[in-house]
């Protein structure tokens, strides 16, 4: 899995996941990154237009992002998580007002 993070005291956005050379690949598409032997990670400039990048980058993935950088996440992307967790719903047969109860929670959670 790929962890996203941040890291507020350097102004950084912070990658880590094992190594891949897929991955890597994907990464070095990314024209701001740069490399940290110390702490094997990779870290790229704090802002919505590079995070937005490295996700489009990493579409495809499994990837988790830190709650601290949800205010920098795409509207787009949790309106896609939101329409799979409607689906899975569907998929295990809740009711819809089940649905209809769980989602607007989801969202707030996730904005």
């Amino acid at each position: 899995m790929i962890t996203i993070g941040s890291d507020i005291s350097a102004g950084r956005i912070t990658v880590r996941f094992p190594y891949s050379p897929e991955v890597v690949a994907k990464i070095k598409t990314v024209k701001v990154r740069q490399w940290h032997d110390e702490g094997k990670y990779w870290s790229f400039p704090y802002s919505k237009p590079v995070l937005e990048v490295i996700l489009t980058v990493l579409a495809g993935e499994e990837v988790e992002i830190d709650p601290s950088l949800h205010a920098l996440t795409p509207p787009s992307l949790v309106d896609q998580l939101l329409e799979r967790v409607r689906h899975l719903m569907w998929l295990k047969h809740y009711s819809i007002r089940t649905e209809k109860s769980y989602l607007p929670w989801i969202r707030r959670y996730l904005h």
